[in-house]
């Protein structure tokens, strides 16, 4: 059984040290934004009880649309402070963690940590209170004067017990509380201090360090960013395509000036469509598709319209979920392609309201939503203008699961 924990991942800095307008770690990598690496991979650990996520208040532009992917119970936002121990200091008062829980603590510039490290770093901490991970360091090392030449009058250092530690760092929540609170109360108590294992060390209490990965390395500079897209560019993907189906009828009376939901588009039509929810047929057809991508059932079976709590609901809440599911297994879809089958209404002046709607709630370009539409030439059930029917077809790629 895995060690329960709890995490803090520090995202309050400026990142200034890359001349962008936009803090690092805010910054699209491979597609997505540097912090939500992190956010992937702790909450997909069951094991990870909560996530206190520090962030800057000025940065809301950057994070509110990152958290609208993950299930909001399991994180807290924690206002940050100018340096980084202050920002920790902030998430260890502010939480709620008891005396005995494990607190990992993370720093968001680490995009590439995996889950075989947090678990192997969780269940040390649990037996020895404090532990971090760490990479031996392979390099040789030389003392510099101010000209940054070598210095000759001093031997190089022995990198035999010499390690580049890393985040995450685990400890004991009352043990690195109690190592905040007392560099708090001191004037020299951060001053030489680079890390929360150093903090712990002052006080006399060991750390131990298990192997990393010199994959989790720190994304600082713009050559990180390079090595970071490279690395990216060679994870093994999957491509994936599924369709989706819904069928909605019309309700067999006119009520002037009625309108339906199509696409999440309000569009004019005197007969209303039949359904639960609000019967967008468009977004329904698409959420089965996600689903597909997945393997993981359709609409009906997440939200049954058996269930009361879905009467007249928004269909964008199936399609939002849909694609938070897709994302919590590693996909990202990158095509939706959709058909509406009708007489009536037009689709034509309404297609690109309908594009631009959706692509915004699936985080998508415009260019990779396609809405079309097409009649039964006066055939079938379409063809009497006795409903609508839409076909979806979706496609995605797929991470390799980190392990």
């Amino acid at each position: 059984m895995n060690t329960p924990f709890k995490a803090i991942i520090v995202a309050a800095g400026q990142g200034t040290r890359l001349g962008s307008d936009i803090p690092k770690q805010y910054l699209p990598l491979g597609g997505k934004p540097v912090l939500a690496y992190s956010l992937d991979m702790f909450s997909q650990i069951e094991s990870c009880e909560h996530i206190y996520i520090v962030i800057d208040p000025a940065h809301k532009a950057y994070y509110a649309p990152i958290l609208q992917s993950y299930d909001s119970n399991r994180f807290t936002l924690i206002e940050g402070g100018k340096e980084r121990y202050e920002s920790v200091y902030n998430a260890l008062t502010l939480s709620d963690c008891t005396a005995d829980d494990i607190v990992l603590i993370h720093d968001a510039a680490r995009p590439f940590i995996d889950k075989k490290s947090i678990l192997s770093l969780a269940k040390k901490t649990a037996s020895s209170g404090a532990a971090t991970l760490g990479v031996a360091l392979a390099d040789t090392l030389k003392y510099t004067n101010k000209s940054q030449k070598m210095d000759s009058d001093s031997k190089h250092p022995s990198r035999q017990n010499l390690y580049a530690i890393q985040t995450p760092q685990g400890f004991k929540y009352s043990l690195i509380k109690q190592a905040h609170d007392h560099a708090k109360t001191d004037l020299l108590g951060y001053q030489g201090v680079t890390d929360d294992t150093s903090l712990v060390q002052k006080m006399g209490h060991d750390v131990e360090i298990i192997d990393g990965s010199r994959l989790n390395f720190k994304v600082t500079e713009s050559e990180d960013f390079m090595i970071a897209e490279q690395l990216l560019g060679q994870k093994p993907k999957k491509t994936k395509m599924a369709t989706g189906y819904d069928v909605h009828a019309f309700e067999e009376y006119e009520v002037i000036g009625n309108q339906i939901k199509l696409g999440g588009i309000s569009i004019p039509h005197p007969f209303e469509l039949k359904g639960h929810s609000d019967a967008d047929v468009v977004l329904h057809a698409i959420t089965d598709a996600i689903y597909g991508l997945i393997s993981d059932g359709d609409i009906g079976m997440h939200f049954p319209p058996s269930n009361n709590a879905h009467k007249n609901q928004d269909s964008a809440d199936f399609i939002i979920a849909a694609n938070k599911a897709l994302k919590a297994e590693h996909g990202q879809l990158t095509h939706v392609d959709v058909t509406i089958i009708c007489e009536k209404p037009a689709i034509g002046p309404q297609r690109d309201k309908m594009r631009k709607n959706i692509a915004k709630l699936l985080e998508l370009d415009i260019a990779d939503v396609s809405v079309k539409a097409t009649t039964t030439e006066g055939l079938g059930f379409t063809g009497r203008r006795e409903g609508i029917a839409v076909q979806a077809a979706t496609t995605a790629e797929f991470e390799a699961k980190a392990t």
